[in-house]
């Protein structure tokens, strides 16, 4: 496949020499840009579904973009390193705090409970 698809690339580079060959190299272009089906789209629109649902309702478009691009594009784990990843996730402090509150302890029940 990679080889008729290179072999393409090479088509369509010689009919841009030419002139009277625009239809051609505008068909060629075509062709070479277009996917046989829609696979790619259908994996990223299930993985999206799969990333928002109603309890990540406040994610980012950023984060989203980043889960989805690591989601299609991630490499066999066998190869991935992840030590880059882990470091520049540990010197990145732009995570927000949670502060719980013990709601219990503000219950009007709590006091004769306990």
């Amino acid at each position: 496949m990679s080889f008729l698809f290179s072999h393409l690339q090479d088509v369509l580079k010689l009919s841009l020499s030419n002139k009277e060959w625009l239809p051609i190299s505008l068909a060629l272009a075509r062709v070479l840009a277009a996917k046989p089906h829609s696979c790619d789209v259908e994996r990223l629109v299930s993985g999206y579904n799969i990333l928002k649902d109603d309890d990540r309702c406040s994610l980012n478009a950023r984060t989203i973009d980043a889960h989805l691009h690591v989601r299609v594009n991630m490499p066999v784990l066998s190869k991935f390193d992840v030590r880059p990843a882990v470091r520049a996730w540990f010197t990145n402090a732009d995570r927000r705090s949670r502060q719980t509150v013990a709601k219990s302890t503000i219950q009007p029940w709590f006091s004769d409970v306990f």
